[in-house]
């Protein structure tokens, strides 16, 4: 494998990670916020970035799933 293709390799996976990191709390904190409140945005916020953590650590199963 070539230096080049495991820079793109990495790069990838580095997107990877903060979108799906990214998506999962942002989308936790905005339905937590419009059903819970406050409360709920922290508490479904982190959920959300749990979930997305997972998911960014083994993107096969979200690839299996389409």
């Amino acid at each position: 494998m070539t230096p080049m293709l495991k820079r793109l390799i990495l790069i990838v996976q580095i997107i990877w990670t903060i979108v799906t990191v990214g998506g999962g709390t942002l989308f936790g904190v905005a339905y937590g916020w419009e059903t819970y409140g406050f409360g709920g945005a922290i508490g479904c916020g982190l959920l959300g970035f749990i979930i997305g953590a997972i998911i960014a650590a083994a993107p096969a199963v979200v690839l299996q799933g389409i």
